[in-house]
């Protein structure tokens, strides 16, 4: 069984490449993982989306908004860790952000490579 996701949410845009995520308030967005675990997006927050490396975003996928929902499961993840409500630790966030890559449509292949990118190297952002 793969994730799904529910809700809905406005993105406005704040200067170029930034973003405020922004929830309908009686549906916010949120992810329901494999598990069952429902991970729900329900406040206000900025986000640049994925953080891609510039030399990738030709390859269809890689960009940093081609993957807005896994993105925005994720930095709000990262964003929970930093304002001290963690939802997951650090492994476990990268782990969600290849679930919901996989319910996005992308290939298992895709959504391990963009996890363990992740994992190599997100560990500065995930420690602010």
């Amino acid at each position: 069984m793969k994730g799904h996701f529910s809700g809905g949410y406005v993105l406005a845009p704040i200067r170029p490449g930034y973003w405020e995520y922004r929830p309908v308030p009686w549906d916010p967005f949120a992810f329901t993982r494999p598990n069952g675990m429902k991970i729900v997006l329900p406040i206000p927050f900025e986000t640049d989306m994925a953080s891609t490396p510039r030399a990738l975003w030709s390859i269809p996928g890689y960009a940093p908004i081609d993957m807005e929902g896994p993105a925005l499961i994720h930095d709000w993840l990262y964003q929970a860790h930093h304002d001290g409500r963690e939802i997951l630790g650090f492994g476990a966030s990268n782990r969600v952000l290849g679930e919901a890559c996989e319910a996005y449509g992308y290939s298992s292949w895709k959504a391990w490579t963009i996890r363990e990118a992740c994992d190599w190297f997100g560990k500065g952002i995930w420690k602010g």
